[in-house]
């Protein structure tokens, strides 16, 4: 199938508005729920799951209405076509949207570290462990990209490095919204996003192991009541599934846009359909919460059953 409609930014651009006119009414209807229909019983998760919340819907608006980025690979460059270009300067916009995307990760690996710590943490060291573990995870977060923001090359040396060694991308430099390059050349951003990576993962895998792990012990010594434990667990297998398909969601198109800048593979419709697909990663995981955390599906359905029969 041809691509090709996709690598027109106007066209892009068009198609993100959309997205955003179906995911905003989402994000803000996901963010009700949470906020007034969490009840009692999970009243110590609320506020993570609305800080995950918060944190997806963001990055999902900053692909498909205020940033829109129109990445050039294999080089590390390109333009935004969002609302926010002519306001704020590519660089910073680049800085945004990597710092909310870690801050995405980040508010995934709280949420399983807030179930660890109120199940079977809270009286043991790691009640003092665990706020140094978030202050710095969150600090990875604000400080990851700014080496990278802090070598951003000069601008004419490097559009004209850049052009002599991918002319095609000449077709989308204009006056009015020239390409900005971010790195060239730079392996050190490489480096920096796997060790990131690896540690982001390891986190989320061990608190997730030890909550299995945790449970099981729980479930043969009797140390959690039976309907404690029946709750949590339907709880936490909800959430895996909330998290690990939106994740799968940004992870394959990840995958491609790496393989696709180690192979020196340049197909702009194929990489603005990964940044298209990337951004309906929060409403994908909005719409799972509201059908697999039980509270909200029985709100959603009397809602729109009442709707329903209002019209009826």
């Amino acid at each position: 199938m041809s691509l090709k409609f996709l690598s027109v930014p106007n066209t892009f651009s068009n198609i993100l508005y959309l997205v955003s006119a179906f995911s905003a009414p989402v994000h803000i209807f996901g963010a009700f729920c949470i906020l007034s229909k969490t009840p009692i019983a999970m009243h110590s998760v609320k506020w993570c799951l609305f800080n995950l919340h918060f944190w997806s819907m963001t990055l999902d608006l900053s692909l498909s209405f205020f940033g829109q980025p129109f990445i050039c690979t294999p080089a590390f460059a390109g333009i935004s076509l969002g609302l926010f270009h002519k306001l704020i300067s590519t660089s910073i916009l680049t800085y945004l949207f990597m710092t909310i995307f870690m801050f995405v990760v980040i508010s995934i690996v709280a949420i399983f570290e807030n179930r660890y710590f109120l199940l079977f943490a809270q009286h043991t060291w790691w009640q003092y462990g665990r706020y140094p573990f978030l202050v710095v995870n969150y600090l990875i977060g604000i400080v990851y990209y700014i080496p990278t923001h802090l070598q951003v090359p000069e601008q004419t040396e490097a559009r004209k490095e850049l052009f002599i060694k991918l002319p095609k991308l000449l077709e989308y430099d204009t006056p009015e919204n020239p390409i900005f390059v971010s790195a060239f050349d730079n392996p050190w951003i490489t480096y920096r996003q796997g060790i990131v990576t690896v540690l982001i993962s390891a986190e989320i895998l061990i608190f997730v192991g030890l909550l299995n792990w945790k449970m099981r012990q729980a479930m043969k010594r009797m140390t959690l009541s039976e309907k404690t434990l029946r709750l949590q667990s339907e709880f936490i297998k909800a959430l895996k599934l909330q998290i690990a398909i939106p994740l799968v969601i940004i992870l394959i198109p990840s995958l491609v846009l790496a393989a696709m800048g180690i192979s020196g593979y340049q197909n702009q419709g194929a990489n603005n359909l990964v940044f298209l697909v990337t951004s309906v990663h929060g409403m994908c995981s909005t719409l799972l919460m509201l059908y697999l955390q039980k509270p909200y599906r029985d709100y959603c359905r009397t809602r729109f059953s009442t709707v329903s029969s209002t019209h009826a």
